[in-house]
């Protein structure tokens, strides 16, 4: 028996048969659908849709054959993956890579197989539709080109499946998104109608501090109900298509410290101290409407969750290629476990900054979502107790 090699991008091929979270899950009528038809075309009581694992081959769906994965050392798909083309065999005893194959030698005694590789838009070949027989056969040219289709009919199912378990993942992401922002909006809604009572009520007998205290707390709840409904229609304007992306050439320098001046108070404030390295020459292809709210959300961020005296920064490079704007802070950090959700719209990951700071928890996901548009990317590193750093990676002109 000669085992069939790894293909040279082995790892990018699991990656792509990963992505559709299909192994070991159950039956499903588009794939079955799919093996009958391949068994009565090729005229043989055995055919497979086979997935190549790592070190098996697991059969999604499958007709005359009780196993439902088998090692991929004796995989006749193993080799059917290794060309475009369909691998035929027209008599396993015939040929030496099968010869003493225990599929072949024992149950379920293999002697023809003929397999389609099952290939990604991408070029990532996940396994095979094939069609088996313990006779000697040989497919004609029509039932070869019908192996083919169905392979390609294998590879639009599983897009299909992959994009309606997606949808149903959104569409779970926003309710949770919908019924936490019920919650955020509720409370402080309802406390500013508690003050607005308590002012009604003792408004003849306050004292000015006292009024002037309340009106602060007033003015501070309708500050996060508006920068929560600011996110909110931000988030539905892009979602449904209606921001315009609008990519140009802009200094980040500019953009930075205008950020910088419209934030500098809060710094003041709170006492942290706030450090800006962007060299003048920098320039990013970026929508201005975005990377201003991207660096505005991370300064902002940075700034609620360090503590009154500690520190702040922005710093910008240029390698070459891209830029990258890091924002680090001396802050209370994130939690190990929230990071990964930390940037999801469905998330209800929020909390108040270090000086009772409230936010929508949109944040990030909005900057997520701008970072993309705009062919970048955002990632965070962080350890509770001890800061955090966000990394916004950006194309250059």
């Amino acid at each position: 028996m000669i085992e069939a090699p790894l293909l040279p991008e082995e790892a990018d091929r699991l990656k792509a048969l990963y992505k559709y979270d299909i192994l070991d899950t159950e039956p499903e009528g588009i794939f079955d659908d799919v093996v009958e038809l391949a068994s009565c075309i090729c005229n043989t009581p055995i055919a497979l849709i086979s997935l190549i694992d790592a070190d098996r081959q697991w059969f999604k769906a499958k007709i005359g054959l009780d196993a439902s994965q088998t090692d991929r050392s004796m995989a006749f798909c193993s080799h059917a993956i290794l060309n475009d083309h369909i691998l035929e065999v027209s008599d396993a005893l015939e040929d030496e890579r099968f010869a003493d194959n225990p599929l072949v030698t024992g149950d379920p005694n293999i002697r023809f197989y003929a397999g389609a590789p099952v290939i990604t838009n991408d070029g990532y070949k996940l396994g095979t539709i094939c069609a088996i027989d313990t006779v000697p056969h040989k497919l004609n040219k029509n039932q070869q080109k019908a192996l083919r289709s169905l392979a390609n009919q294998v590879r639009a199912n599983l897009d299909l499946r992959f994009r309606t378990e997606r949808l149903k993942e959104l569409n779970e992401e926003k309710n949770r998104f919908f019924s936490m922002l019920a919650h955020d909006l509720r409370s402080p809604v309802k406390n500013l109608i508690g003050l607005c009572e308590y002012l009604e009520e003792c408004f003849e007998k306050m004292e000015a501090e006292v009024m002037r205290d309340t009106l602060q707390d007033m003015k501070q709840i309708s500050g996060k109900v508006d920068k929560l409904m600011a996110d909110i229609l931000s988030w539905i304007r892009f979602d449904r298509g209606e921001m315009l992306y609008k990519p140009t050439t802009l200094n980040l320098r500019n953009t930075v410290y205008g950020v910088r001046d419209l934030l500098g108070y809060l710094a003041v404030q709170k006492q942290i101290t706030l450090s800006i390295n962007c060299p003048e020459n920098i320039e990013v292809m970026a929508d201005s409407t975005m990377l201003h709210s991207i660096i505005q959300n991370l300064l902002t961020n940075a700034l609620k969750f360090t503590h009154p005296g500690g520190s702040a920064s922005i710093n910008c490079e240029f390698d070459g290629s891209k830029v990258s704007i890091e924002f680090s802070d001396t802050g209370v950090g994130i939690p190990a476990s929230s990071i990964e959700s930390a940037f999801s719209i469905g998330s209800s990951f929020t909390t108040d900054g270090t000086s009772g700071e409230q936010g929508s928890g949109l944040g990030l996901a909005l900057c997520k979502e701008f970072a993309e548009k705009m062919g970048g990317s955002i990632s965070i590193e962080s350890e509770l107790g001890h800061g955090t750093q966000v990394k916004v990676v950006l194309p250059t002109p």
